[in-house]
C-alpha cells in the first residue's frame, strides 16, 4: 500500500473511531477491540501529521479511559471511590505514555 493511500485511510479510521467516541451509548467501547490496536500503530508508527496525530492520542486515550470505566462498572459497580479511581489511572498512565513516546520520538 503506497503511503497516500495509508494516510488517507489512516484519518478516516481516525475519524471514525472520534465520531464512535462521541456517540452517544458508548459505541467506542464495542469497537475498541480493533480501534485501539489501530489507532496505536498510527501513532506508534507516525503515519500521519501532527494534529492527526493529537487527535488519535486523544481519542486512545479517552477510548482506553472508557474501556475502563465499563470494566470497573461491571466488576464493583457504583461502589466509590473504585468508579471514579481507576478510570482516573488509566487516563493518567496513558496520557503520561503518550507524552514519553512523543518526546522520545525521533523526527
Amino acid at each position: 500500500m503506497d503511503v497516500l493511500m495509508q494516510r488517507i485511510m489512516a484519518r478516516l479510521l481516525i475519524a471514525v473511531a472520534t465520531a464512535l467516541l462521541f456517540s452517544v451509548g458508548g459505541a467506542a467501547i464495542f469497537a475498541a477491540p480493533l480501534s485501539v490496536p489501530l489507532l496505536a500503530y498510527i501513532i506508534w508508527r507516525n503515519i500521519v501529521g501532527t494534529g492527526w496525530r493529537i487527535l488519535a492520542t486523544v481519542t486512545l486515550v479517552l477510548t482506553l479511559t472508557q474501556c475502563a470505566w465499563a470494566v470497573t462498572y461491571v466488576a464493583v459497580g457504583e461502589s466509590k471511590p473504585w468508579i471514579w479511581l481507576l478510570p482516573s489511572i488509566v487516563f493518567v498512565a496513558t496520557t503520561v505514555a503518550s507524552i514519553i513516546h512523543t518526546r522520545t520520538q525521533t523526527p
